[in-house]
């Protein structure tokens, strides 16, 4: 998927990072975002259209505390 809509993530408004890692069920996506709006828009635009039929993530989002960065 990142191969897909990663030229779109880099150029979202409010896009601030993405991270993913292999869990027993399948794959975690982490990303940060600058609000929860900009990062359901993206979804609803580029993710939830290049998924297959029946599948949709599991959304939730957390207010971030803090965030360092090089």
């Amino acid at each position: 998927m990142l191969a897909l809509v990663g030229g779109a993530l880099r150029q979202a408004p409010g896009f601030i990072m993405h991270v993913s890692h292999p869990v027993a069920a399948g794959w975690r996506i982490v990303e940060v975002w600058n609000s929860q709006e900009d990062a359901t828009r993206f979804s609803a635009a580029h993710i939830a259209p290049n998924l297959p039929d029946g599948i949709r993530p599991k959304l939730s989002f957390q207010p971030l505390h803090s965030l360092l960065k090089p």
